[in-house]
């Protein structure tokens, strides 16, 4: 076993964010289709993919506020609240008009 020391710069952390990064994005891509998939296909309630979902999203925001990271404005937050609450809006009117609810 080597015992020198392991030297963390810039560079080490730029790349270990950005993993973390890429890893978080398949999660959260992968949490949205199995959700889907098990809404469209097998009309099962997914609530609880998509409240993990928003949770992780909450721990994100809350971490980077906590860290005094601002990456984003409150303008960029709440207009994305409002274009993914009307796109699921939307979306589930099509899937009860696909299902024939209405």
């Amino acid at each position: 076993m080597n015992e020198q020391p392991v030297i963390r710069d810039e560079r080490t952390d730029a790349v270990v964010g950005a993993g973390c990064q890429m890893a978080y994005l398949v999660l959260s891509c992968g949490v949205g289709i199995i959700a889907g998939v098990r809404a469209l296909a097998f009309r099962q309630v997914c609530w609880d993919l998509i409240g993990l979902y928003f949770v992780s999203q909450g721990v994100l925001f809350v971490f980077q506020r906590v860290k005094h990271v601002r990456l984003f404005s409150w303008r960029r937050v709440l207009l994305g609240a409002l274009a993914g609450g009307l796109a699921g809006v939307l979306v589930g009117l099509a899937i009860a008009l696909l299902q024939g609810y209405f």
